[in-house]
């Protein structure tokens, strides 16, 4: 079956619609028209649900309005539509780490560490599974199997961070400065395991 003129134009409309509305978006953020911008954003998305780019800023918008659960839905529809992303593992772990709570914390270690399977250079979420995982071993809620695990992965990731200051370093007199500031910056942070 042959498209028909309509069809064709129709298709063509489609993507300058899609610039419009996403124009109008960026005027309002831009206004600092949060609100507004949350309401199309949301509106857009339910026309074009695969948009990852509309999807990352409205979580975004979210997170700027401090509405971290509906930030962590935009993001999970994210990893969804692109699970190989460590970016939008790490930004949701971070999302979860700021939610806060032993749930969410544990989600946080997690995705931490799914973002470091998928980029093993990413520092970010080095530091953000050594930050979940020093805050989960420190919960007096915890059991003493939980307590002892999230130590091991806040030591393996200090680990990995004092190493990758140390290769960074290598050679440079300024940067022994610096590793020592990691080194004091990571001592201070330790857990003990009583």
């Amino acid at each position: 079956m042959m498209p028909t003129s309509c069809t064709i134009q129709y298709c063509k409309t489609i993507p300058l619609i899609r610039a419009a509305r996403k124009r109008k978006i960026s005027i309002l953020r831009a206004q600092g028209r949060s609100n507004e911008a949350i309401r199309a954003l949301n509106e857009y998305l339910e026309q074009f649900v695969g948009d990852q780019e509309a999807w990352h800023e409205l979580s975004e918008l979210y997170i700027n309005e401090h509405d971290y659960a509906k930030a962590a839905f935009c993001l999970e529809e994210l990893m969804m539509t692109n699970p190989h992303n460590h970016l939008y593992c790490e930004q949701y772990a971070e999302v979860k780490y700021t939610q806060g709570g032993p749930e969410n914390l544990e989600l946080a270690r997690k995705y931490f560490a799914q973002a470091l399977k998928l980029n093993n250079r990413n520092m970010r979420a080095l530091f953000g599974l050594y930050m979940s995982a020093s805050h989960i071993a420190s919960s007096p809620k915890v059991s003493a199997k939980v307590k002892k695990d999230n130590v091991k992965y806040a030591a393996w990731a200090a680990s990995q961070i004092n190493r990758a200051y140390q290769l960074a370093g290598r050679g440079k007199k300024e940067n022994k400065c610096s590793m020592k500031a990691v080194e004091e910056m990571l001592e201070s942070m330790q857990i003990t395991m009583s």
